[in-house]
């Protein structure tokens, strides 16, 4: 009964804990081909109280490879948002022969009350 108690109060806390959001994905080209250079570019918003510098982890990959991360990130104030792209003239990922690019970014909490946020896109490639 105890081991029940203490599953279900860790999991109604879980249930409360803060999310960030990604927001705001896109991509170019609009038309990916073989031979493209595709930049992402993409928002995470925080809707919740203001978090410090470094609260989170933030990993992007395309098709299981790590394309960007920022370990370091800046504070983030309630219902503000941090944009995450390349430089000009830089890109995410040149196609070969995939017949689509899944994008997965995921960001890890570093403290207690913010939850594990995971968001995938797959984009085609013609």
């Amino acid at each position: 009964m105890l081991i029940l108690f203490s599953f279900l109060l860790a999991s109604s806390f879980e249930c409360f804990a803060q999310q960030l959001e990604v927001r705001d994905f896109n991509y170019k080209p609009d038309k990916i081909v073989k031979g493209s250079s595709v930049l992402l570019s993409f928002s995470i918003y925080n809707g919740g109280k203001d978090l410090p510098a470094n609260a989170f982890k933030m990993e992007c990959t395309i098709n299981g490879n790590l394309v960007s991360l920022d370990d370091d990130t800046n504070s983030l104030l309630k219902n503000e948002k941090q944009r995450y792209s390349k430089q000009p003239g830089k890109f995410h990922w040149e196609v070969q022969n995939e017949k689509e690019l899944v994008v997965e970014i995921i960001l890890t909490p570093k403290v207690g009350y913010l939850g594990k946020t995971a968001f995938k896109r797959i984009i085609p490639v013609e």
